[in-house]
């Protein structure tokens, strides 16, 4: 597949997944690590990472 097609397949399957009553709101996303020590804070901070790959 070409890159153009995968990209138009991926705004259309956005479109799509995002298309609900209130998806245009804003939402709060809050991590923060539990009682776990260290592992907790690495595990925290990983999602906050993957995260921002994302938006």
């Amino acid at each position: 597949m070409s890159w153009w097609l995968v990209k138009q397949l991926d705004e259309f399957e956005l479109k799509v997944v995002l298309s609900g009553e209130y998806d245009r709101n804003d939402a709060i996303l809050s991590i923060h690590p539990g009682a776990g020590g260290t592992e907790s804070c690495d595990w925290a901070a990983m999602l906050l990472c993957w995260w921002y790959g994302i938006v």
